[in-house]
């Protein structure tokens, strides 16, 4: 019985192992990086965002960041993060950035 209950034990402890060999079914592709800029995303003329994309992206390893301005819906305008969009580009080359 002993033996029994260590066999299962056996089994469930390396039956459980993490497959660190996972790797996506997505083919390498090379992809430059993009600027989608004024993309309408409602009816509204106002209703645009920007799409800041990385190069060689895919959708298993890309991280997106989402930058809200403010202005509390009645004003700003997305063009006042454009300062900043290229330095976060240089200093995370691996990020997608909606704005």
């Amino acid at each position: 019985m002993k033996q029994l209950f260590a066999f299962l034990i056996a089994i469930t402890i390396f039956s459980c192992g993490k497959d660190d060999d996972f790797k996506p079914d997505e083919p390498n592709i090379t992809v430059e990086a993009q600027a989608l800029t004024n993309v309408a995303y409602g009816s509204d003329n106002l209703q645009k965002m920007d799409f800041y994309l990385p190069a060689n992206r895919s959708t298993a390893s890309t991280k997106v960041m989402i930058l809200l301005h403010g202005g509390a819906w009645a004003e700003g305008d997305k063009a006042d993060l454009n300062s900043i969009i290229d330095s976060l580009r240089r200093r995370m080359p691996d990020w997608a950035f909606l704005i």
